[in-house]
């Protein structure tokens, strides 16, 4: 059976989405080629290493420097309007 349901017969919700502020690999503000080698240079280990805590290395958020991040690196990369990639 199909109804119309009044006001006071539904609840209300509210759902607040809020702009993800990622950061990049060595904290400069933007990605960059240098980021994409330091998670190169970690790929495989554990990012919660006290080595690496001065960094950001896990930025797909998977708890592991895998390829996920490289890619993701990459992306954001490319999407940085100051990188300038090389033209050679």
């Amino acid at each position: 059976m199909e109804k119309d349901l009044e006001d006071e017969e539904c609840g209300q919700a509210f759902i607040l989405i809020k702009e993800a502020n990622l950061t990049d690999v060595n904290n400069s503000g933007e990605f960059t080629l240098l980021d994409l080698g330091i998670d190169a240079r970690h790929l495989g280990k554990d990012p919660s290493l006290d080595e690496l805590s001065k960094y950001n290395t896990d930025i797909s958020v998977n708890n592991a420097i895998d390829d996920d991040d490289l890619l993701e690196i990459g992306r954001l990369m490319l999407e940085n309007t100051n990188y300038q990639p090389n033209q050679y």
